[in-house]
């Protein structure tokens, strides 16, 4: 046999073998490393979540007014509600998971919730992780300080040392609009708070309501001053099931269309609400439209 048909034998044995290969796979179900078909791979989380009759929302119980824990260990909050009334449009039950902003991505992503309602801002970095509903909410970043202090703005934190919780963009806005000023980074609000009155940090970075949160609504002995930034929050889903972040959609512009979503927003932040403040925020819908 010369070199040629030595060569083209060659090859039709390499096609044999690969073509025996993809056939004993699709035989098997083509498993992945994790040994779940295919099939498997494709299934939407809200499929699941129907066959279990149940949605498992991570929310935060450390950030009030989005989510926070009473005494009795309840759950509250925006975003506590906002993930009640997305499980009465499912027709499902409801398990709260309590997250944290370090440990939020992984709850998701491990598959231990099935989508974050945390006071979670949308960014180009993070959806290079996570697949994000449209905005439901949206803040502007400042500065909680003591009531007697005379920062007004980042401008005023260059050598001083600002406090922010961990995983949160708190950490990298402030690096970005204020590089001389130190950061110290805490695993809670909590732990925050209390570095700001004992005077170890002369400020806290964070969303301005969770700010207001962090006080209580009572701001006699603390201010918040420096608005800046624009923070959208989204629901965190997995990436690539646009079949459970589009229904999550549908349901978010249902609930604004019809004013549920606004009554959530007056239960905590209108007149009468638990954190009285100033919401700059219409979610824009899109047409219904037929197929």
């Amino acid at each position: 046999m010369n070199d040629f048909r030595r060569e083209r034998h060659g090859e039709r044995v390499l096609g044999l073998v690969l073509a025996a290969a993809l056939a004993a796979l699709a035989g098997c179900g083509g498993r992945g490393a994790g040994g779940a078909a295919s099939s498997d791979r494709t299934a939407s989380t809200l499929d699941t979540i129907l066959a279990r009759g149940k949605l498992v929302v991570g929310v935060r119980r450390d950030s009030p007014p989005f989510g926070f824990q009473d005494a009795n260990g309840d759950l509250w909050g925006f975003d506590v509600d906002l993930a009640r009334a997305i499980a009465d449009r499912l027709k499902v039950g409801l398990e709260l998971a309590p997250v944290t902003a370090a440990t939020r991505l992984e709850k998701l992503k491990s598959g231990a919730v099935d989508m974050l309602a945390a006071s979670f801002t949308i960014t180009r970095a993070r959806e290079e992780e996570v697949d994000f509903s449209m905005p439901y909410f949206a803040d502007k970043q400042a500065f909680l300080v003591k009531a007697d202090s005379p920062v007004s703005g980042y401008l005023d934190l260059a050598g001083k040392t600002v406090g922010a919780v961990e995983g949160t963009t708190a950490i990298e806005n402030v690096r970005v609009v204020q590089p001389d000023a130190g950061i110290s980074a805490f695993k809670d609000y909590a732990e925050a708070f209390a570095a700001l009155k004992d005077g170890r940090v002369a400020a806290v970075a964070s969303d301005s309501i969770i700010l207001l949160g962090l006080i209580g609504g009572d701001k006699a002995g603390y201010k918040i001053v420096g608005k800046f930034g624009y923070e959208p929050y989204g629901i965190a889903v997995r990436q690539n099931d646009s079949k459970w972040r589009d229904r999550i959609n549908e349901i978010l512009m249902e609930l604004w269309e019809e004013g549920a979503l606004q009554r959530i927003y007056e239960n905590w932040f209108g007149g009468r609400g638990r954190f009285p403040a100033e919401i700059d925020f219409a979610m824009t819908t899109y047409p219904k439209g037929k197929r």
